[in-house]
């Protein structure tokens, strides 16, 4: 299916630039009362062309990703950091935070992960030098379609991710893919592989032995619920017999045709639904400069779990040691 793009007017944009002003804690530092703000200002839109289409998608009436041009921008933007956001000397909003808030808030409750950036309810990406050949969201080589912390306790129901400053090369592509759609082009033997507990993941830590290596105990990818085929992808799977690994490649085969590209411009708000899409970038050449990409993005769940709005991310130890060595180098 399509991505769907919706271009706001200028009063609807005006609105929301508005509405998000409401929201005045620092998401950095008083992470509930910045969420609870943005939850009563969501609340408080009016009912119009744009909540409706919200509601919509919230819902999963519509399409798995859903891209909206022309959010309020702050006026001015401060420099692309250069180190990882969480560890800066001093942690300043760029000042989009509460529209970013405002609309996410319209899908679900913003969540944030223990391990991730600080807890920060609002995560800032952008490449950091360190990480430069990391697969990882702050690096610079392609990040591969995946699922957003597929197999944690609670992986998000939907992201929201807000273009600030594009990358000037205009490299650095997002992609989304339609998992429906994907599943579609493989065999039913193929589909019932992914449904098997036939898949791995690499870790050192691992209580299951594959080829006299280490990982997780087999999971299936796909599941099957009301609103659809739900499934939890990343390339650091391993399927342990041969018709799982024919059907893991097959699956990435049709992701990857599946794959539709979104150069995300400042005010740009792309919306996907993590159970229903896979999402990833191209590489790109970052200049380490301040003039790089920066996105902001928030994790949404429809329900907060009883732990609260900052949970473990418990598919830390599903990471290789290599991996999470790699992800701690300073800037």
């Amino acid at each position: 299916m399509p991505i769907t793009v919706v271009g706001l007017a200028p009063h609807t944009s005006a609105a929301l630039w508005q509405a998000a002003s409401q929201i005045r804690a620092d998401p950095y530092t008083d992470g509930d009362a910045f969420a609870q703000q943005a939850r009563t200002a969501a609340a408080s839109l009016p009912e119009d062309g744009l909540t409706a289409v919200l509601d919509r998608f919230a819902s999963r009436q519509g399409p798995s990703s859903l891209l909206i041009r022309g959010v309020p921008m702050p006026e001015a933007l401060p420099r692309t950091p250069a180190g990882s956001f969480h560890r800066l000397p001093e942690v300043r909003p760029a000042g989009a935070e509460p529209v970013l808030a405002l609309v996410g808030a319209r899908l679900g409750e913003i969540f944030a992960y223990r391990e991730w950036d600080g807890a920060h309810l609002v995560q800032n990406r952008y490449p950091v030098a360190s990480h430069h050949n990391v697969q990882t969201a702050s690096g610079a080589n392609d990040l591969v379609l995946h699922t957003e912390a597929c197999f944690t306790a609670y992986p998000p129901d939907f992201l929201a991710l807000l273009g600030l400053r594009p990358d000037p090369t205009g490299q650095a592509v997002t992609l989304v893919s339609d998992i429906a759609q994907a599943l579609a082009q493989l065999t039913p033997a193929e589909r019932g592989a992914l449904r098997e507990p036939l898949f791995v993941f690499p870790t050192d830590r691992g209580s299951y032995n594959h080829e006299g290596r280490r990982t997780t105990e087999p999971v299936p990818l796909l599941k099957d619920r009301a609103d659809g085929p739900v499934l939890e992808y990343s390339t650091l799977i391993t399927a342990i017999t041969a018709a799982g690994a024919a059907a893991l490649a097959a699956l990435e085969e049709a992701l990857g045709r599946c794959a539709q590209s979104v150069l995300l411009g400042a005010g740009d708000l792309l919306l996907i639904d993590n159970c229903h899409a896979v999402h990833g970038r191209t590489a790109f050449r970052p200049a380490y400069d301040g003039t790089d990409r920066w996105i902001q993005r928030v994790l949404l769940l429809r329900r907060l779990p009883s732990g609260g709005r900052v949970v473990p991310d418990t598919r830390l130890a599903h990471y290789p040691t290599e991996y999470i060595k790699a992800l701690a180098l300073p800037a």
